[in-house]
């Protein structure tokens, strides 16, 4: 995005007690890429379709997360995909791992696009509008994820909606 195109008309923009408007944009992305994560609306569309889901998971988790020998951060990296799918409701790995993104339902896809937002350990999660479109059966489970992620982690959720009443009956 080019400066002349935009200008902040906030005076301030605070992230654990941190002026991110005094920071320059270095400091702010990698403030930014270590805490913040987002969900998107439509899954499907945010997936690479020629890649499969396995990798496109394992590329997602941060290689800061653990140290040691390339061969075996591969191997940490691929547990802890494992390890998301089964947290965000996806039992059988192998074969979503396994999966190209149109091979599984748009509910799978949304699952994995959690487990990617998952994989930095993010403090702060935006989710916009993680149920566009989706079944009331599919949204209520997508919604019952992110209640029990919101629970049982340290993360925040921000929820982006103009449903707000259907999305306050289902969490």
């Amino acid at each position: 995005m080019n400066k002349d195109n935009w200008r902040v008309t906030a005076d301030r923009m605070r992230f654990d007690d941190i002026d991110l408007l005094r920071l320059s944009a270095r400091e702010r992305r990698k403030l930014v890429g270590h805490n913040v994560s987002m969900i998107f609306q439509e899954p499907q569309s945010c997936l690479d379709p020629s890649e499969r889901v396995g990798r496109q998971l394992m590329q997602n988790i941060p290689a800061w997360t653990y140290k040691g020998r390339w061969w075996q951060r591969f191997g940490w990296r691929k547990r802890r995909a494992i390890e998301l799918l089964h947290r965000v409701g996806i039992k059988d790995h192998k074969d979503a791992m396994r999966s190209f993104p149109y091979e599984l339902t748009e509910g799978e896809c949304q699952k994995v696009m959690i487990a990617i937002a998952l994989a930095n350990q993010p403090r702060l999660l935006i989710a916009d509008e993680p149920t566009n479109s989706m079944e009331p059966t599919t949204q209520a489970q997508i919604f019952r994820l992110l209640t029990r992620l919101n629970q049982n982690s340290n993360t925040t959720i921000l929820l982006i909606s103009h449903d707000y009443q259907g999305k306050t009956t289902n969490a």
